[in-house]
């Protein structure tokens, strides 16, 4: 839900008490953003001027709710594929101006767009295009992923999140791995793929930096974001106002780094407001994680090379990093054609003790296994095995083949040995 309240931002925090929601900067004509994920906040502030936009799905509502001067008026549109009742006509633009102008004032473009209007974040775009809007979100000019764990399961995770450009995977050492895009907006996809496919004690951070000197970071696990941590951004978080929220994040933070982790200078770190020096380069010596992070967020030429990976369906990113990562972890002779020499050997062997099995049944006529005669599945297990004892065998010579091939070409003249 997004709030639009005609109200200074230290007012706005007052009346919201410890409300999980993110109180934006207040503009020079005097408004402030709210966004929040429930109506608490348009309740807390009774008696305040406001816009809210939210989606009501279960009823097929997009909802404008105006309130002025005490008195509240909601506008309806129909959300997704739902249809509106017969008879029951539109809003219209001159509706949403009428109502939306009483709180936000007069519109700097005339005529907005209702077309293909479905969810609120449609709304909430054509209210930008109409008024002069505070700033709805944090300004991030830059950011990237962190990630804790394998390099190889940070480029499975690139390449589950990439788009049509990519995802660039740098391993900065002590297991941290920074994945990232161009794009701020983009970088939030990157980021909630690598929660998804991290387990419970995985870490992922997304660090960033924005105008005049702000920074934070996002604390992100599962599929949500735990905690947002900004310095010089202009913004509050209710909930977060208190020292005990962020000692909770420190500690936080401190359970899922392997070491020791200097915990009162991270807790100090979390509950300044104000840059001191950098914040992110302390919090990142706190943590333990390389400096040469902080280079690849700020494009320094110092930044380690980066793998660029392509995105494609799931069961081929696996497939492909799996095998890769076996190339790399086995030296050439017992990698794998090695195992796949082990696996069709391994298959012959055992349909071969299949094979005698069956045949000790039908010779006994049931007896071996106290049985009255013999069963068709009995009968059926002949030729499955020696059908299995004939693949693999003709399987390990292949592979044999192929590998002995591959010998005398790497052993061929002008070819280094």
């Amino acid at each position: 839900m997004l709030i639009v309240a005609r109200a200074p931002q230290d007012a706005v925090v007052a009346a919201l008490g410890p409300v999980d929601a993110d109180v934006g900067p207040t503009s020079a004509a005097g408004l402030t953003a709210v966004w929040s994920s429930g109506h608490a906040p348009v309740r807390a502030l009774s008696g305040v001027d406001l816009v809210a936009v939210w989606d009501e799905p279960d009823a097929g509502h997009v909802v404008l709710h105006v309130r002025h001067d005490g008195d509240e008026r909601d506008l309806v549109w129909p959300a997704g594929e739902a249809t509106p009742p017969p008879g029951e006509p539109l809003p219209t633009t001159a509706d949403l101006v009428a109502a939306a102008r009483t709180v936000l004032g007069d519109p700097t473009a005339d005529h907005p767009d209702l077309t293909g209007l479905r969810w609120a974040h449609d709304l909430t775009t054509v209210l930008e295009q109409t008024f002069a809007l505070p700033v709805l979100d944090p300004v991030r000019r830059r950011a990237v992923t962190l990630y804790r764990g394998r390099h190889a399961d940070a480029r499975i995770v690139g390449r589950l999140a990439a788009g049509t450009d990519g995802v660039a995977v740098t391993d900065v050492g002590n297991r941290w791995s920074v994945l990232h895009v161009d794009e701020p907006e983009a970088q939030q996809v990157v980021t909630l793929a690598a929660a998804a496919a991290g387990s419970r004690r995985s870490l992922v951070l997304q660090l960033w930096r924005g105008d005049g000197g702000a920074a934070g970071f996002d604390l992100v696990q599962r599929d949500h974001t735990v905690a947002q941590v900004g310095w010089d951004d202009g913004w509050r978080r209710p909930v977060d106002e208190g020292w005990e929220s962020r000692d909770e994040i420190a500690a936080v933070l401190a359970h899922h780094v392997d070491g020791d982790v200097d915990l009162p200078a991270l807790r100090a770190l979390l509950r300044s407001r104000s840059r001191s020096g950098d914040p992110l380069a302390r919090l990142v010596e706190l943590l333990g994680v390389p400096a040469s992070a902080l280079d690849v967020l700020d494009r320094a030429a110092t930044a380690p090379a980066a793998d660029q990976v392509a995105g494609a369906r799931w069961w081929r990113v696996v497939w492909e990093e799996s095998r890769a990562e076996a190339e790399a972890r086995f030296p050439r002779g017992i990698g794998p054609r090695w195992f796949q020499l082990t696996v069709t050997l391994a298959a012959a062997l055992l349909s071969t003790v299949v094979l005698l099995f069956a045949l000790a049944v039908v010779v006994t006529d049931g007896a071996l296994l106290d049985q009255s005669g013999v069963t068709v599945v009995d009968w059926l297990l002949l030729p499955l095995a020696v059908g299995g004892i004939a693949t693999g065998t003709l399987g390990h010579r292949q592979v044999r083949r192929r590998r002995l091939a591959e010998v005398d070409q790497e052993a061929a003249p002008g070819n280094p040995a």
